[in-house]
């Protein structure tokens, strides 16, 4: 169960968290720090972006909605349903390839669906895929894009994997998982800086809106201060040409 943004005790014990389950492999191609980051809720969206100072919005770039680390999964602004369903598709074909359970592939596509949209999953499932989900769902979707689990996806997978007799296991599966997921963050969060960095967007409306109003505010004041003395030259020329 989450609460006040955090996991609580109850449910980190239904879960196996990537750092843990992860071969050292991972952290050597993968930016661990932004996971861990961006988990704490302490990296550069709008609300801690504004709380530090460093903008003059907590608004997200892309849709204008106030932006905080779960909003990056789920905004539905400027082009944002592209790099997620590009993710989603990429992250299917990975399940196939690796003979995952097909009801499993189900069950996480239809909630990854249902949770980024703010719908309800209507399709029907066995009990034990649907003791999955429950449990993912008090752990909270949001986590499972970072890497929080439900120990039940494990199990099920390597049930699943000893009925069709492979030597491959669900441990490994699942820290595979774990990489497929957090390179959907990644994605989503570089689509992210896309906008924010390359195109025109409502903070650099914003930044510029204010520049503009200090600008404007500086010459009006120059204008009253250098009225009439011999410095009048450097305000002569007029405020729609700066």
């Amino acid at each position: 169960m989450v609460k006040n943004g955090q996991v609580q005790q109850e449910s980190t014990r239904l879960c196996c968290m990537g750092r843990n389950r992860s071969s050292t492999t991972i952290f050597q191609t993968f930016p661990w720090a932004f996971i861990t980051k961006h988990t704490a809720g302490m990296c550069g969206v709008g609300k801690c972006m504004l709380r530090w100072r460093k903008w003059p919005t907590d608004e997200c770039p892309r849709c204008g909605q106030q932006e905080t680390t779960e909003h990056i999964w789920i905004c539905k602004g400027k082009d944002s349903l592209l790099p997620w369903t590009t993710a989603l598709t990429r992250l299917e074909k990975w399940m196939e390839a690796v003979q995952t359970d097909p009801d499993i592939i189900a069950a996480i596509m239809n909630q990854l669906h249902s949770w980024r949209h703010d719908i309800e999953d209507s399709s029907s499932y066995s009990w034990e895929i649907q003791n999955a989900i429950d449990q993912q769902t008090d752990i909270c979707w949001q986590y499972a894009i970072e890497g929080w689990l439900s120990i039940e996806w494990e199990i099920l997978q390597q049930s699943y994997l000893d009925n069709i007799q492979t030597n491959c296991t669900g441990k490994r599966w699942m820290s595979e998982l774990i990489k497929q997921l957090w390179a959907i963050a990644w994605d989503l969060w570089e689509h992210h800086n896309s906008i924010l960095h390359d195109q025109m967007n409502t903070v650099t409306d914003t930044r510029q809106k204010m520049v503009d109003r200090a600008i404007t505010n500086m010459f009006y004041t120059a204008s009253a201060l250098l009225s009439h003395t011999i410095d009048d030259f450097l305000v002569a020329v007029h405020l729609q040409t700066l």
